[in-house]
C-alpha cells in the first residue's frame, strides 16, 4: 500500500514563558521532551499530526537544528509481533533556531509517509532529541499510543479526474479513475464518518478526510455532481443533519448543517443539471460552516425563536417544493406576528410616556 501527500511541513516554532511543566514529560538534563498526537483513533492513510514540545530549563539558551535527524521519531505496533514498524523515508527536519532558558519550541508535522502504518492496530510513537554539542546526547519523549483502523466503506463510487496542466485547465485524454470510499470507523463509544480518496484499485491513498462523528442510527447518502465532487447528507444528532461536499483531491468545498423541521426532514436531490442540492429541512448557520457563514443582519424589532433562522434574501418561489413554500409562509407569519406585537408594545410606551 502506497500513501500519496504533498509533504507540507508544519515548522512553525512559537516560543513562550515556560509557566508549568506536564507531569508526563521526562526532564533528562534540563530538557524536557514530549509528543503529543492530533487525536487518538485514525483512519488508515489519515494524516497523523504529531506535535513535539520542546522545554530548555537549562538556565541557558541553546541552539537546536543544525542536522537534518536533530528531531526524530520512532513507532512500535503493539498489535504485531515482532513490534518493529518499518520506515518510509528520511525526515529532514533541519532548520537552525535558538531556543532561551525557560521557552518552549513546538513544531508539528504529518508522520504517516515515513512509516509504514495503514495496517490496523495499536501503536506508540516516540520523539527524541538530539543535541550533538552536549555530549550527543538524545532526550526522549514519554509515549504516546494511538489506534489505525481500516473501517468499513458503507458506500463507494469511482469517478473521473480529467487531466489538468499547470494553470489547471483540462488537456484532455483519458481520464484518471479514482476511488471515493465513505468509511465508518466504530471504537468503543465512538463512531466517525470518512471519506478515503484512492486509486481505482484501492493500491494508492490520496487522502483521508474526516467528516464527522455518526449515531447509531445514522444512514449516510451520497450522490456525485457533474464536476465528479461527492457530496454526503449524513445525520448527526436527533434532528441535525450535516452536509458536506469535497472534490477528488480531498478538498472540502462546503460544510452545512441543517435541521429536520416542521416534519420536513432533509434530503439529497439532484437538479436537472446535474447539480446537488439539498431539500427539506431547515438551513441552520453555526460557526462550522463552510465556506464560513457571515452573520444573519436581523432588523432589532424581530426576536427569533430558538432553531428559527431569518434572512433577508427573497427566495425563488417558483423553486421551492410544497413543503418548502408551506415553511417559508409560517416563517413569514411568524415575522409579520412578532412584528405587529413590538409594535403596539412600542405604542403603549409611548402612551405611557406621555400621560407622565
Amino acid at each position: 500500500m502506497v500513501f500519496i501527500e504533498r509533504m507540507k511541513f508544519t515548522a512553525l516554532f512559537t516560543l513562550s514563558a515556560l509557566l508549568s511543566v506536564a507531569a508526563v514529560q521526562t526532564v533528562q538534563g534540563q530538557v524536557s521532551v514530549s509528543v503529543v498526537l492530533d487525536q487518538d483513533i485514525y483512519l488508515s492513510g489519515e494524516a497523523v499530526i504529531a506535535t513535539v514540545e520542546i522545554t530548555n530549563l537549562s538556565g541557558q539558551t541553546i541552539q537546536l537544528g543544525e542536522s537534518p535527524n536533530w528531531l526524530e521519531f520512532s513507532i512500535e505496533s503493539k498489535s504485531s509481533n515482532p513490534p518493529y514498524v518499518n520506515r518510509l523515508g528520511e525526515m529532514d527536519m533541519s532548520g537552525t533556531f535558538e531556543l532561551g532558558a525557560s521557552m518552549t519550541a513546538r513544531r508539528s508535522i504529518n508522520i504517516l509517509p515515513y512509516f509504514e502504518i495503514l495496517k490496523s492496530g495499536l501503536y506508540e510513537v516516540v520523539a527524541s532529541v538530539h543535541l550533538p554539542y552536549w555530549d550527543g546526547t538524545y532526550y526522549i519523549s514519554p509515549k504516546a499510543t494511538f489506534n489505525v483502523f481500516n473501517g468499513v466503506e458503507i458506500l463507494g463510487f469511482d469517478v473521473g479526474v480529467p487531466k489538468l496542466d499547470k494553470e489547471g485547465n483540462p488537456v484532455g485524454g483519458i481520464p484518471e479513475v479514482r476511488h471515493y470510499g465513505v468509511i465508518q470507523v466504530a471504537y468503543l463509544d465512538k463512531m466517525r464518518l470518512y471519506v478515503r480518496i484512492s486509486s481505482q484499485n484501492r493500491q494508492v491513498y490520496y487522502k483521508v478526510v474526516q467528516v464527522c462523528g455518526m449515531l447509531s442510527f445514522s444512514d449516510p447518502r451520497a450522490m456525485i455532481d457533474p464536476q465528479s465532487n461527492l457530496h454526503i447528507l449524513n445525520q448527526i444528532h436527533a434532528k441535525r443533519f450535516i452536509y458536506f461536499v469535497c472534490d477528488p483531491n480531498g478538498t472540502v468545498l462546503k460544510r452545512h448543517f441543517y435541521d429536520y423541521y416542521n416534519g420536513s426532514r432533509p434530503r439529497l436531490a439532484q437538479n436537472e443539471d446535474g447539480s446537488i442540492v439539498v431539500r427539506g429541512g431547515m438551513r441552520m448557520q453555526t460557526s462550522m460552516d463552510y465556506p464560513p457563514t457571515p452573520a444573519v443582519e436581523q432588523p432589532p424589532s424581530i426576536v427569533t425563536l430558538p432553531g428559527d433562522s431569518i434572512t433577508n434574501a427573497v427566495p425563488d418561489l417558483d423553486k421551492m417544493t410544497k413543503e418548502e413554500k408551506k415553511r417559508y409562509k409560517e416563517e413569514q407569519d411568524r415575522i409579520k406576528k412578532e412584528q405587529k406585537r413590538l409594535e403596539k408594545e412600542q405604542k403603549k410606551l409611548r402612551k405611557a410616556a406621555e400621560e407622565d
